[in-house]
């Protein structure tokens, strides 16, 4: 959405990485993590849950990271259940 690209001053942003047209998808993702080019960014929805089908769970933050600057020191891909501690919208 259009209002995303407005948003600024972002230390984290969760990165949506569905494949679902009811969420930002690839080419949105893509958009507001470029746009917020100093935020850590957390991909979700993907790999919740084991269903093929459902594009809303079967996202690949690979297809979002390979589109963003920067993503190989800003993007964070975790495990299920792995911890992540941020102070000051970075990393400890």
């Amino acid at each position: 959405m259009e209002e995303h690209l407005l948003i600024k001053d972002v230390d984290v942003l969760a990165v949506d990485s569905s494949y679902d047209h009811y969420h930002l998808g690839v080419a949105g993702a893509t958009a507001l993590s470029n746009s917020l080019s100093k935020a850590l960014l957390i991909p979700y929805h993907y790999g919740t849950y084991d269903e093929p089908s459902n594009s809303a769970y079967c996202g690949d933050p690979a297809n979002v990271f390979e589109k963003v600057a920067s993503s190989e020191t800003r993007a964070k891909i975790l495990g299920p259940g792995q911890p992540l501690s941020i102070k000051n919208g970075r990393e400890c």
